[in-house]
């Protein structure tokens, strides 16, 4: 048999609905290297070097050295206390606590302006080599081998006809 319209007291109100609501559990995972923008400083640019192949610590002195001299310097671990705290001296080794450090990794940071100089000398030279290279001319007209649009942005595609 069909039940009636509930008794006053068998209906929840509002109020006591909201607080049966629970806060959602966090569904996305923040990486260990994420630095939040607002705390990067104006003008300069963050990125994370290489300085060990491992966390063992196995070097990685090409990397850093060619970072290094390409203008990028660690940033002070005293800039960011909130992220990294300090290292504890507990007497194992050696205990650095000027920089930051993170899974083989260190905290680098480099003038936007001197960043974006790099990026366009980059893309620069890119496209010299896209343009010293003969089928990206359209030498053949191999359907299948990518093009290269002078007047565009370098864009790769292929096209293909298909007959009923």
């Amino acid at each position: 048999m069909a039940r009636g319209r509930p008794r006053a007291s068998e209906t929840r109100d509002n109020e006591t609905r909201a607080a049966e609501f629970r806060p959602q559990p966090k569904t996305t995972h923040e990486s260990r290297f994420y630095i939040p923008p607002h705390l990067i400083p104006k003008g300069m640019t963050y990125a994370w070097v290489a300085f060990a192949f491992d966390n063992t610590g196995t070097p990685n002195q090409d990397n850093w050295n060619r970072k290094y001299r390409n203008g990028w310097r660690p940033v002070p671990r005293s800039r960011h206390p909130e992220l990294f705290p300090p290292v504890p001296n507990i007497g194992m080794g050696m205990d650095d606590e000027t920089n930051i450090k993170e899974g083989g990794q260190i905290l680098c940071e480099k003038p936007t302006r001197e960043v974006e100089a790099d990026m366009a000398e980059n893309a620069k030279r890119a496209r010299q080599q896209m343009d010293g290279i003969n089928w990206t001319q359209g030498a053949g007209q191999n359907p299948m081998m990518p093009r290269f649009d002078q007047s565009s942005k370098t864009e790769f595609g292929h096209s293909a006809e298909f007959k009923d």
